[in-house]
């Protein structure tokens, strides 16, 4: 992921890239740091593609979370 994003990716690649490192560091228990990167992709700066992608990650995550207080 850190290479790709290294390699200045196209603004779609670079969603990508970013939410797949989100849903990586929610799996590690790193959930405050997956959070504020989604908010970040989520910026009105960001292309709709991302912001929608970012948006559904975080729906998904947050009910994963849920899940696993409930356990």
């Amino acid at each position: 992921i850190e290479q790709g994003l290294s390699k200045n990716p196209d603004e779609t690649t670079k969603g990508y890239l970013l939410v797949n490192k989100a849903q990586l560091l929610a799996v590690s228990g790193r959930l405050k740091e997956a959070v504020q990167l989604l908010e970040n992709i989520m910026s009105p700066e960001s292309i709709a593609t991302n912001i929608l992608l970012a948006k559904m990650t975080l729906k998904m995550i947050q009910q994963n979370s849920e899940n696993e207080t409930s356990r």
